[in-house]
């Protein structure tokens, strides 16, 4: 009897599916196998991208709420080289 494949993770962990401690990837379930044993393999879900990193923590985002314009004015009174992605 061939090995059942489930493709994607069910019950509590579906929307949020467990770190890994060492490394903080996602563990994703790949394979039940005959003996009910889990085999369970790492997914990266960390793809960077340099546009998507400007648009979300840039410095033209964070100016354009209040919220975001105190983040940039609290590390002006630090002296931080680099305001903002």
């Amino acid at each position: 009897m061939a090995p059942r494949v489930v493709y994607h993770v069910t019950g509590k962990y579906k929307n949020n599916p467990p770190l890994c401690r060492s490394c903080g990837f996602f563990i994703t379930l790949t394979r039940v196998h005959k003996q009910g044993m889990v085999a369970a393999m790492l997914a990266l879900t960390y793809r960077p991208k340099k546009r998507r990193r400007k648009r979300v923590h840039g410095f033209l985002k964070r100016m354009r709420s209040v919220g975001g314009a105190r983040v940039l004015a609290a590390r002006r009174r630090k002296k931080r080289k680099k305001l903002s992605v």
